[in-house]
């Protein structure tokens, strides 16, 4: 993309772009069943690049989960490929390796095409209930030894 924005599109596309993370973030917090996210706020939303370039992230996230979500997109992208993305797809990890943070830190991330080309992700990181266990108020009375 080489073609110069005139200055009204170039502003447009410019505040367009944090309040889709803002609004990512905002429909996360209304929908939530999650006390985490719809009382703690624990979560991020984002916009990243192909390459893991943070494009924008929502106003009022935890800051420090956007820090790794680049290396989430690199991960997928060297996963993948460019062509293993098909409009639709919903990626989910926690990953260790990858995301580095606490099991119930999750990532979900989605591409975006325009025209027909991987154009970027949209992604969210919240803060979820214990993945694959069972709440501690299930737990008592069934412990045995």
């Amino acid at each position: 993309m080489t073609e110069k924005l005139d200055p009204v599109t170039l502003e447009v596309i410019r505040n367009a772009l944090p309040a889709i993370a803002n609004e990512m973030a905002a429909d996360l917090h209304r929908t939530s069943y999650n006390m985490m996210i719809y009382e703690v706020r624990d979560f991020c939303t984002a916009l990243v690049a192909t390459d893991g370039a943070l494009i924008s992230q929502n106003v009022g996230g935890v800051s420090h989960f956007i820090a790794d979500l680049g290396a989430i997109i690199q991960d997928g992208m060297n996963r993948y490929g460019t062509s293993g993305f098909k409009p639709g797809d919903v990626i989910i990890t926690n990953h260790q390796a990858v995301a580095g943070q606490h099991l119930n830190n999750v990532v979900i991330y989605t591409p975006y095409f325009f025209k027909g080309e991987l154009l970027l992700f949209s992604i969210v990181r919240a803060r979820y209930g214990r993945p694959a266990t069972r709440s501690a108020q299930n737990l008592r009375g069934r412990r045995s030894q």
